[in-house]
């Protein structure tokens, strides 16, 4: 039984950044993994 990777990304008014992040979790190897995406404040 394969390990599963959890990926936690809270996001916070950085757009760029966070497109940045999801393209350096969908290019790893590894592909057991599940990304968990948190409104960290945000209103809108």
């Amino acid at each position: 039984m394969s390990s599963i990777f959890t990926v936690h990304i809270d996001v916070f008014f950085n757009l760029p950044l966070f497109r940045e992040a999801i393209k350096s979790i969908q290019d790893q190897t590894y592909q057991n993994m599940e990304i968990i995406i948190s409104n960290n404040g945000a209103d809108q």
